[in-house]
């Protein structure tokens, strides 16, 4: 079997082998119809709150733990892991409802711009995900899988340390994203950095949780309306 860790970015999805090479595809279902034994962790979310005001015990205990391990005192790291989107929400932006919309129609706290902006690779993993293939398709989240690997939160991706701290994870763990990259190709307007470093500690995710080595958040998932488990591998 393979693990494969896939990251959105502009060019669609960014997706990383484990002891292999990395890929640009449009829609998951390419990946898992190319891989049909492969264990995917994405970084999307898979399961969706029923309505405007629930928000799912998942993206908490993944916010809870970013916390208790920020040893250097970084700000905001719990709007690292921003809520899931409401079900609703995703109904109404097929329908081609605009940010704008979707707020004006909300019946509780307004959608943040950047859960707006990933609606579509929300959609793609909702229309591609069942329960019966979340053994598969697994969601991850980057800042979980470095803050374990670490054994602490690490500096905003964004920043310089925070860049290197992951480079240096990575190649603790056998990956080299300055390879993978010229594996990929021309970067402008297509995927950047920060998608493939994503993209690689994924892919880590996926292996250990073939292992059995990774952990989920939390223990004892909730369901969605469409009985998908509302959970983070890590």
């Amino acid at each position: 079997m393979k693990a494969v860790g896939a990251d959105g970015c502009r060019a669609g999805w960014l997706a990383v082998e484990a002891g292999g090479g990395a890929a640009i595809f449009l829609r998951l279902a390419e990946r898992l119809e190319a891989f049909p034994s492969a264990v995917i962790v994405v970084d999307t979310p898979i399961g969706l709150p029923r309505g405007w005001a629930e928000r799912r015990e998942t993206d908490a205990a993944a916010r809870a733990l970013l916390s208790s391990r920020n040893r250097a005192g970084w700000r905001g790291v719990g709007s690292r892991v921003f809520p899931a989107p409401p079900r609703p929400a995703l109904t109404l932006w097929r329908g081609g409802a605009d940010h704008g919309a979707v707020n004006r129609a909300s019946e509780g706290p307004r959608l943040s711009v950047q859960s707006f902006n990933i609606l579509d690779k929300i959609d793609d993993a909702d229309r591609t995900a069942s329960p019966e293939m979340q053994d598969r398709l697994c969601e991850g989240h980057p800042e979980i899988a470095f803050a374990l690997a670490a054994g602490e939160t690490l500096a905003p991706k964004k920043r310089p340390k925070g860049l290197e701290a992951r480079r240096e994870i990575l190649a603790r763990l056998g990956y080299d994203p300055s390879a993978l990259g010229v594996t990929l190709g021309r970067r402008t307007g297509r995927w950047g950095e920060d998608d493939l470093l994503d993209a690689c500690i994924l892919a880590h995710v996926a292996r250990r949780r073939m292992t059995g080595d990774a952990i989920r958040l939390p223990e004892e998932p909730a369901l969605d309306a469409r009985g998908l488990r509302m959970e983070i591998w890590a």
